[in-house]
C-alpha cells in the first residue's frame, strides 16, 4: 500500500496506456462546464477505497473508461503531490489485453478516446491542471520510457 496519511484527503489520477494499441485512454466529459477539456481518468477517494490511492485510481479508471486492471498488467505509483488541502496520486498503467474494450460512456458519461503519444504531447484541449503534471521532467520521462521500453514508440 502506498504511504497516505489518513487524515488527508487524497485523489487519484491515472495515465492508461493501452499496449496493443501504443495509445493514451482520455475521458472527455460535456457535462461540466466550458471550457469542455481532454483529461486524465481519475477522481477522489470513496468509502469502498479503504483509504488506498492505488484503490481509488483502479476504481476511477474502471468507472470512466470501461478498462480493468489485470495481474498481467503493470501499474507504477509516479508522483504523490501536496495540492494544499489534499495530496494527489499519479500512477501509469500498462494495460496489455490483447484488445480492451472501452466503454462508449464513462458512468458519469464521460467519452472517451485513445491518443498517440505524440497527438496527446500536442494537445492543446487538455485539462490544465493534468497537464502541468504531466510536463514535470520526471513524469515526461517515465512516460517516454515506458512507451519506447514496452511498446517500441
Amino acid at each position: 500500500m502506498i504511504d497516505n496519511n489518513p487524515n488527508r484527503s487524497y485523489s487519484s489520477v491515472i495515465i492508461p496506456i493501452l499496449v496493443s494499441r501504443k495509445s493514451i485512454v482520455l475521458v472527455y466529459d460535456s457535462s461540466k462546464p466550458p471550457p469542455i477539456l481532454w483529461k486524465l481518468p481519475g477522481g477522489g477517494v470513496d468509502s469502498v477505497d479503504n483509504n488506498d490511492p492505488e484503490k481509488t485510481a483502479i476504481r476511477e479508471l474502471c468507472e470512466e473508461t470501461g478498462l480493468e486492471i489485470t495481474e498481467d498488467d503493470q501499474l507504477t505509483h509516479i508522483l504523490k503531490e501536496n495540492m494544499g488541502v489534499y495530496d494527489r496520486h499519479l500512477f501509469l498503467a500498462l494495460i496489455g489485453s490483447e484488445e480492451p474494450v472501452l466503454k462508449k460512456k464513462g458512468d458519469e458519461g464521460e467519452s472517451i478516446s485513445t491518443f498517440s503519444l505524440s497527438e496527446f504531447e500536442m494537445m492543446d484541449d487538455f485539462l490544465p491542471h493534468h497537464r502541468k503534471v504531466l510536463d514535470l521532467p520526471y513524469v515526461k520521462e517515465a512516460i517516454k520510457t515506458c512507451m519506447h521500453e514496452f511498446l517500441g514508440v
